[in-house]
């Protein structure tokens, strides 16, 4: 229910600026007595217009921040750690329908290492949660700014495949890593130590987003992105333990991969 609130306020707020910021520019003015009335702007025009039709192309790089970095997931796991990647491939299409209006399509991708309690020990690690967004955000813009800036605010949902990698030291059974480096320091198969295993799961979810940005034009085709986005999402985990005669425990709990995202990237406009 807090989550539907948040993103219905978004919305709303989004949609107010809209309707205000186009009022304050006139685009939805009479027309002044003694002019005809065909002079007036078709309010359609902030939707979709095709003299102003553009596609941009980009690449961004992102820093993240979750927003419950230490939670009881499941098992003894209670604490992850953001583990980040600055290289700039994170790609993204952006259908601008208007001089106000845009849609972006962007993929993005996220990791946090699982630390257990007490110590938070990186090397007792029991493996990654991974993850990647397939983002579609409504933006709208605001061109008359600044001749070479544009902000934007937008609005979205996010589609997040979501996985567990596990360690090898924990998904095989091994009581400790020592033992585990041990026992494959001496040439064995980690599947030979045992056969039970350690089993986490990540389902697949979706999650509303929000956020601004900003264009910065230093050439006609080429602009710099700087973005802020916040996305409000969470996958069930799924713990279980098995041998050779199948599955015996099972456990579920929850991730909560809530996030600030910022990102800076390149953006080419074709037109």
């Amino acid at each position: 229910m807090k989550k539907v609130l948040i993103f219905s306020l978004a919305f709303a707020f989004q949609m107010l600026f809209l309707f205000s910021f186009c009022f304050a520019d006139g685009i939805f003015e009479k027309p002044k007595v003694g002019e005809s009335g065909d002079q007036t702007i078709n309010p359609l025009i902030f939707l979709f217009d095709k003299g102003n039709f553009n596609i941009a192309v980009g690449l961004r790089s992102t820093y993240f921040r979750l927003t419950d970095a230490n939670q009881n997931m499941i098992g003894n796991l209670n604490r992850l750690e953001e583990e980040q990647n600055y290289s700039p491939i994170k790609p993204l299409i952006q259908i601008n329908l208007s001089r106000y209006l845009a849609f972006e399509f962007g993929y993005d991708s996220f990791k946090a290492m699982a630390l257990n309690q007490p110590d938070y020990d990186k090397n007792w690690s029991d493996g990654n949660l991974e993850w990647q967004n397939y983002m579609l955000a409504m933006q709208i813009r605001l061109p008359d700014f600044h001749p070479s800036i544009i902000p934007y605010f937008q609005w979205g949902v996010a589609y997040t495949k979501a996985n567990f990698n596990a360690a090898n030291w924990h998904r095989y059974g091994f009581p400790s890593p020592a033992t585990y480096n041990s026992w494959v320091g001496q040439g064995n198969r980690v599947q030979d130590y045992t056969d039970y295993r350690r089993l986490i799961t990540a389902d697949d979810c979706w999650g509303p987003l929000f956020g601004l940005g900003v264009d910065y034009f230093f050439w006609k085709h080429l602009a710099l992105n700087l973005d802020l986005r916040y996305l409000i999402t969470q996958s069930k985990l799924t713990y279980q333990l098995a041998d050779s005669r199948g599955v015996f425990s099972e456990q579920t709990g929850t991730f909560n991969m809530s996030s600030w995202i910022v990102g800076l990237g390149l953006k080419y406009y074709f037109f």
